[in-house]
């Protein structure tokens, strides 16, 4: 029986014949119509059998489209599908959200249907923001000790010196003692400039405990400063510690005392045991 000759750019049905080999006798190269641009090796007795329908896989999978043009997910409006382009098997369709901002982005169909998306982003910024401040879980008195052991503001959106960056909690934060720098001084603290704890205790953060500086401070603090704080912490509260203990003996009482009034005698600004001009 005489073959019937196949020509280049015929088609059978949404297949176009683009070349006919010669080494492999009896095959046709086509290209599919769908937008991948399908191209496969087919034998010729199997295109000259094809009827309208035939196609790479793309008509029968268009039959199993569900249409969600118009449909409503959360807040997603689907506008239109994405021609050309998918997301491993799912389709990608133009949706735009109902927020203010009205972003149009472009989601595959199983996280619209499955509800994995709802919205650009602005339903989880919304939850974050609601738990700032009073409104957090964790909130109650408005400041807290972080694991560096300062104390931190919360609800401070609006000072100059919050966080802007982070997540949760952290946004709208300012630490106790750049907040009381700042109050002190009436101005914001600048980039560059940082606040240093005289007696190295990092929740005590009355005014005249700080102290301003240039650039990034050592960890630790002058021994005067050390020493002027712990002077003065003794001297107020070494009568109450004698009071609450009663095995506190009456001599190291004294001992105290006199160690005390020796060092508030013979403190020098110069080297130890220096006496002062």
């Amino acid at each position: 029986m005489k073959q019937v000759p196949l020509k280049i750019g015929e088609r059978f049905g949404h297949w176009t014949v683009t070349s006919i080999p010669t080494v492999r006798a009896g095959t046709v190269v086509c290209q599919c119509d769908c937008p991948e641009r399908t191209t496969r090796t087919i034998p010729r007795y199997r295109l000259l059998r094809m009827n309208e329908h035939s196609s790479c896989g793309c008509e029968a999978y268009k039959q199993k489209i569900k249409d969600l043009a118009g449909r409503t997910f959360g807040r997603w409006t689907v506008l239109s599908m994405v021609e050309g382009r998918r997301y491993r098997s799912f389709i990608l369709w133009r949706c735009r959200c109902s927020c203010p901002k009205h972003t149009i982005r472009e989601v595959n169909s199983g996280s619209l249907i499955s509800g994995r998306s709802t919205s650009c982003g602005c339903i989880r910024e919304e939850v974050n923001n609601s738990r700032i401040g009073p409104a957090h879980q964790s909130f109650k008195t408005g400041k807290h000790i972080n694991k560096h052991g300062y104390v931190v503001l919360s609800g401070m959106k609006n000072h100059p010196n919050a966080r802007r960056k982070g997540k949760g909690r952290h946004r709208g934060t300012v630490l106790e003692h750049v907040y009381m720098m700042s109050q002190f001084l009436e101005r914001p603290i600048a980039k560059g400039e940082t606040v240093h704890h005289r007696n190295t205790i990092r929740h005590d953060n009355r005014i005249e405990n700080l102290q301003l500086k240039t650039g990034q401070h050592g960890p630790g603090g002058t021994l005067e400063d050390i020493m002027d704080f712990w002077m003065e912490y003794i001297h107020d509260h070494l009568h109450d510690y004698a009071l609450l203990n009663p095995t506190f003996s009456r001599e190291k009482l004294a001992k105290i005392g006199t160690a005390l009034l020796h060092l508030s005698k013979t403190a020098s600004p110069g080297f130890p045991g220096e006496e002062v001009a």
